[in-house]
């Protein structure tokens, strides 16, 4: 069951290049095969055409871009005649670039150079290198993070969900410049690399060494009474597999309860948290996509659940895929969410890779609850409210407390 609802979905998107002599980014159009791989959906270029120039037929449309774009090939003279410092063409590109995907005012849409593109890949089979951190820019330009790696430098360096990325190596970055954030804090394993971190309003640099590491996206304990713990990290390529396996063991031991944790979660393979939320609950409508067209697709589950009672623990780092995970559990109504409400990130966006390597994220869909409100900025409620406590984890506390009495 992958998104959205069949087989790994495969897209062709057509893609033709109009090379001109001062600019060859004019218009990019896809030919790509895509793979549904969640929340984000890679669609990797294939069938690419260079287009040298336009026939006689194509005067029309010539003629349209010329006068399209002549205003763009002025400035970029005009930038590279006067500019105190040589210019490259290959900055020049790809500022042009970072500015057309810009144009939708979207954190989530954005171009990616081919090593910021590799990187974006890289995190979807949970083998990572560099130091950990999962970023996004908030409402106030600021750059969050969302999510820290189990077994990551950041892990080790005591960097934690919801502290806010101020500085990589003494410059100072903002929302906008978080691919060059990105870009900075990324380098050969064993390397240093210092970044300035705001916890809770206080700043401190922190020197951390990158390393290759694996970030297990599942992991599981027994508690106390008898309940079965499961804490999924992120959402890819092997989550719902591993999330089955300690399953069947909880169903096949004298474990009574279970324990879902999807909290500090930064989402990821939607088609995974669907096959994850497919072992709880009945067939169930879970949830919609919507496009630009209103074109609909259903999420849906099949028959068949799990014998025990379950908690899902969730809170405002609980992110994308996580979130359309408690949504299943919330619409089958088969185990409670306990926590905080969810982070909010409704939306679908798919990476393409272009000709030489690079590519972009662009926001495609929207998810719609079965009864068609929005999640995107609304997020998922919890069933019980219970907030963060300094000290102690009240909202496990509370689950434990509503299994055991169950």
């Amino acid at each position: 069951m992958n998104l959205p609802g069949v087989e790994m979905n495969r897209e062709m998107i057509q893609m033709y290049r109009i090379a001109k002599k001062r600019f060859t980014l004019l218009l990019i159009i896809v030919f790509a095969v895509g793979a549904v791989l969640g929340g984000t959906f890679f669609a990797f270029a294939s069938h690419l055409v260079s287009v040298g120039g336009l026939s006689a037929a194509g005067d029309k449309n010539s003629e349209m871009l010329k006068e399209r774009y002549a205003y763009v090939s002025e400035l970029e003279d005009y930038l590279s005649e006067n500019y105190y410092l040589p210019v490259s063409d290959s900055a020049i590109r790809t500022g042009i670039l970072r500015g057309l995907f810009s144009a939708p005012e979207d954190i989530y849409t954005m171009y990616y150079t081919k090593e910021e593109l590799e990187a974006a890949v890289e995190k979807t089979n949970g083998e990572m290198s560099g130091v950990g951190l999962s970023m996004e820019p908030d409402a106030g330009n600021h750059i969050r993070i969302v999510a820290v790696a189990a077994g990551s430098p950041a892990e080790s360096a005591g960097i934690v969900p919801g502290d806010f990325l101020k500085a990589v190596n003494g410059k100072s970055y903002n929302g906008d410049d978080i691919t060059a954030a990105v870009a900075e804090a990324r380098g050969e394993p064993g390397t240093e690399v210092t970044v300035t971190i705001e916890h809770e309003g206080v700043s401190r640099d922190i020197r951390i060494v990158r390393s290759n590491f694996i970030s297990p996206s599942v992991i599981s304990e027994t508690l106390e009474g008898g309940i079965g713990y499961i804490r999924v990290h992120s959402f890819n390529l092997n989550t719902a597999a591993d999330f089955e396996k300690i399953l069947t063991n909880f169903e096949n031991s004298d474990i009574k309860a279970l324990i879902i944790d999807v909290r500090n979660n930064n989402g990821g393979l939607v088609d995974q948290a669907i096959n994850m939320v497919d072992l709880l609950i009945d067939s169930e409508i879970i949830a919609y996509t919507v496009d630009v067209h209103g074109e609909k697709e259903a999420l849906e589950t099949t028959d068949g659940k799990t014998r025990l009672p379950y908690a899902v623990l969730i809170d405002e780092s609980s992110i994308s895929a996580a979130e359309i995970f408690a949504l299943g559990i919330k619409t089958a109504g088969d185990g409670l969410l306990i926590g905080e409400t969810t982070y909010g990130k409704g939306i679908i966006q798919k990476i393409i890779t272009f000709r030489e390597g690079d590519g972009a994220r662009i926001t495609v869909m929207q998810y719609l609850t079965p009864d068609g409100d929005p999640v995107h900025g609304i997020g998922i409620a919890p069933d019980i409210v219970v907030e963060k406590t300094e000290g102690r984890d009240a909202p496990l506390d509370k689950a434990l407390e509503m299994l055991k009495n169950s």
